[in-house]
């Protein structure tokens, strides 16, 4: 799977996959804004989630991964 960098902007349905202070059985899927793209499925989030905000703010960045079936 890749990530067009043309829509790195769009908010897309993430997991996240790196997260230290929640855990990953907690969380599921979110919908964040992609702010870059790393490798194959991998991207940084720009947190305007409620679920994460609590912990990192509206503007903090998180590792995630892509949903399965995003194109």
């Amino acid at each position: 799977m890749s990530f067009p960098l043309s829509q790195a902007k769009s908010n897309v349905s993430v997991r996240i996959v790196h997260n230290p202070y929640i855990r990953l059985s907690e969380l599921g899927w979110i919908e964040g804004k992609v702010v870059q793209v790393f490798k194959k499925g991998l991207f940084l989030l720009e947190g305007g989630c409620n679920m994460f905000a609590i912990n990192y703010g509206q503007t903090s960045q998180i590792l995630v991964e892509a949903k399965d079936g995003l194109e």
